[in-house]
């Protein structure tokens, strides 16, 4: 039953982002307008926040995952680029290599990759 719940959540989702629905500007924006930078760890750790639901909707994470604490956002690069790096934090995870997820963000927010090594 969590199975059709899930897909049902990931169609709802998936809609609103297509639609340019954002509660923080981070996905898109109104026709005509700039879109909002990330300046801030705060704006990061939100942004990042969704984007750890969406891969726990598509079966990437746990749903323990939900329930993780932002742990640190800084700024770095990737090919030249800028980025933030967000890091997020299950105690409930058992295998300690797994234990912290990085999700990877462009300066707009936008989810660029995600891994369990930082890199």
């Amino acid at each position: 039953m969590r199975k059709p719940l899930q897909l049902l959540i990931a169609l709802v989702l998936s809609i609103m982002i297509s639609l340019g629905w954002s509660e923080d500007n981070s996905i898109s924006t109104a026709p005509g307008k700039q879109p909002l930078l990330v300046k801030t760890k705060q704006q990061a750790f939100r942004s990042a926040k969704k984007y750890i639901g969406r891969l726990v909707m598509i079966g990437r994470l746990d749903d323990s995952w939900l329930q993780a604490r932002p742990e640190t956002a800084s700024r770095t690069s990737y090919k030249g680029r800028p980025e933030w790096k967000v890091s997020y934090v299950n105690p409930a995870v058992k295998e300690k290599s797994k234990r912290t997820v990085y999700i990877f963000l462009d300066d707009y927010g936008h989810y660029t990759g995600s891994n369990y090594t930082g890199d």
